[in-house]
């Protein structure tokens, strides 16, 4: 299933990452913070969705919805021809909610799914999955692209959503089959520092609310757990530095390549790149570093490379070095720091995991993009475009050190939870007491 949802993120990022590129690197941020907008009608309508439907009907209708919206992109693009340049920017701003929700939907279903040890043993191999996705949509992009025309990407990301959904169709009826209900495992937990517990999370609707307040809820979910909280900040601070080093990588490469179809073209490669250390990452890091270093320590890998990858740049401002920190920081991100991320939702209640985790994994990381956006935009006017990366490198510099220290806080508590200590081997701690 990873493969396929991968497959169709692959396939529209290249496309975004160009028209917004062709849109002007001064500009950019601009497109960035014209994002944010979006994701947040797409949250609400995604805490609504999740109050009033089944886990295996919320799937089906949030990938296919997305595959229409993408199919009616491509129908304007062909109506429209050469116009369809002022169609641009609102699929940049599209893709920036769609690549979160089907991701960040199915890294909800899949902790739904499994328990805290089954999280541990298997997420490092189902990210493996979503990496040859991402090598097979990102290959097949291209091949349609030259042979049929940009257009035909279109197609591909529409296909590829629909082929998840058959697939996510057939795992939840083969688990009925063999477990007698939804789901293997789940968890619920009336606090959410406590361990979790079963519950039968595919055919169970979450609480019937009205569309206001299933968003609001997921949001009041976050605010009112210091440790959900402290996942939005980490989250918060990995979008700000991605953005900082996506307007980067902007910058250097506006100046350095032209023409948009060898922009199109590098930025394929880098994907290729970043898709090939990650896969390789997946299948012989992920599983051993968060067994033998813990979730802390695996979450603060990708926080001291950024540290270390902008401080290159500081030095080396060239495409080159460019790919290969872009690369690494993607890498890390998808082999490393996203399985150890999400194995902290193995420990909080089914509610939690879709309404708050919706809200951390899209407003609150399109919080962090536009607060990166604004960053730039700030440097931008005070240094100008001669000074601009020596103050970039410093504030990642500070955001790299709180970067690190929630990472540890995260891991100790997540690592230091009951049912993690008892699927570890290790003596559980004192129970906290109920309110």
């Amino acid at each position: 299933m990873f493969f396929f949802v991968m497959a169709s993120c692959a396939s529209a990022r290249p496309l975004r990452d160009e028209i917004g590129l062709a849109f002007g690197e001064q500009r950019l941020h601009w497109l960035v913070l014209g994002s944010l907008p979006v994701v947040l009608g797409a949250t609400a309508l995604f805490s609504w969705l999740v109050s009033r439907t089944s886990r295996r009907t919320l799937v089906a209708v949030v990938y296919r919805v997305c595959a229409l919206v993408v199919l009616g992109f491509l129908g304007a693009t062909l109506a429209l021809g050469e116009s369809s340049r002022f169609v641009e920017p609102i699929f940049f701003m599209w893709v920036g909610a769609f690549n979160l929700f089907v991701v960040s939907l199915f890294w909800a279903v899949m902790a739904d799914v499994f328990d805290a040890e089954r999280c541990r043993r298997l997420f490092g191999p189902i990210a493996a999955g979503g990496t040859l996705g991402v090598l097979v949509g990102a290959a097949s992009a291209g091949v349609m692209a030259t042979v049929a025309g940009r257009a035909s990407v279109f197609v591909v990301c529409a296909c590829a959503l629909e082929a998840a959904v058959w697939v996510h169709g057939s795992l939840e009826r083969g688990m009925q089959r063999s477990n007698g209900h939804g789901g293997l495992s789940g968890a619920e937990t009336p606090e959410p520092w406590q361990g979790p517990r079963p519950i039968d999370g595919a055919s169970t609707p979450l609480d019937d609310e009205t569309f206001v307040a299933a968003a609001v809820a997921g949001v009041r979910r976050l605010l009112a757990s210091r440790y959900l909280m402290g996942i939005g900040v980490f989250v918060f601070l990995t979008s700000l530095t991605a953005m900082l080093l996506y307007l980067v990588q902007a910058q250097i490469v506006a100046g350095a390549v032209e023409g948009r179809g060898p922009r199109a073209s590098l930025f394929a490669w880098m994907e290729v790149l970043a898709a090939c250390l990650t896969l390789g990452g997946q299948l012989w890091l992920s599983r051993r570093l968060l067994e033998r270093w813990g979730t802390g320590p695996t979450l603060m890998i990708v926080p001291l490379l950024t540290v270390a990858g902008f401080s290159v740049l500081l030095i080396v401002p060239t495409i080159m070095p460019l790919v290969v920190f872009q690369s690494l920081r993607r890498a890390g991100n998808q082999a490393i720091m996203r399985p150890a991320r999400e194995t902290l939702f193995s420990v909080v209640s089914r509610t939690e995991k879709y309404r708050a985790k919706s809200v951390i994994d899209t407003l609150v990381y399109r919080g962090g993009d536009a607060c990166g956006a604004l960053l730039f935009a700030a440097v931008l006017f005070v240094a100008g475009r001669e000074g601009w990366l020596v103050p970039v490198v410093a504030i990642v510099a500070v955001v790299g050190a709180l970067w690190c220290a929630v990472a540890l806080r995260l891991g100790t508590a997540r690592d230091g939870s009951p049912h993690t200590h008892a699927s570890m081997g290790r003596g559980a701690p004192p129970a906290r007491a109920e309110s």
